[in-house]
């Protein structure tokens, strides 16, 4: 990678962040370019220059904080290990990131009940082609049970993850280990064979 393309990414990445963090803060319709410019330090011609409008900067944003999920719980996926293992793992992985990074949290959830979210045609939450991927193996070497749509066990993965950071987040009830197996094995013991 070449001294500017280097330069470059830093600036993109600090831009994301800053975005990130102005929604989670204003909501899309309460941050403005001219914010994100001022609170990141890129110019907003400079911005304007990768991003032709706010609502092509939204998008990219998401798919920054969409990738960084994935690489959060897919990411460290050990296929060495038993399928309940990797769920689990996946999940808790999913949730510590969450944790981690209220503000991808806040913007996802945001994106999801705003008038972008109709924008995408081919949209899959956070990293629901990957979980597909990991339930279609499941079910593959008989792990899991072949008679439940993967949209459903997706729903129940994802949104027990979100809530549950969104709790820790909001009233400081953070899960420890033997609460997350609990609440993975809620869910596994409804899908496996």
């Amino acid at each position: 990678m070449n001294v500017l393309s280097e330069i470059n990414n830093k600036k993109i990445e600090a831009l994301f962040l800053t975005t990130l963090e102005l929604v989670a803060k204003y909501g899309f319709h309460g941050t403005s370019m001219s914010m994100i410019s001022k609170e990141s330090g890129i110019a907003i011609g400079t911005i304007y220059h990768y991003y032709k409008s706010k609502d092509e900067l939204i998008m990219a944003v998401l798919e920054y904080a969409k990738k960084k999920g994935m690489e959060a719980s897919f990411g460290k996926d050990n296929i060495e290990l038993d399928y309940y293992t990797r769920f689990m793992l996946i999940w808790s992985h999913l949730y510590d990131h969450l944790i981690a990074h209220p503000e991808m949290l806040s913007y996802i959830s945001q994106y999801y009940s705003s008038p972008y979210c109709g924008q995408v045609e081919d949209d899959t939450y956070c990293f629901q082609g990957e979980l597909a991927l990991f339930l279609n193996n499941a079910v593959r070497d008989n792990c899991i049970k072949d008679n439940i749509p993967h949209h459903l066990i997706s729903s129940i993965f994802l949104g027990s993850v979100v809530n549950s950071a969104r709790d820790w987040i909001k009233n400081k009830n953070k899960l420890d280990e033997q609460g997350i197996r609990a609440l993975v094995d809620i869910i596994w013991e409804g899908i496996k064979i």
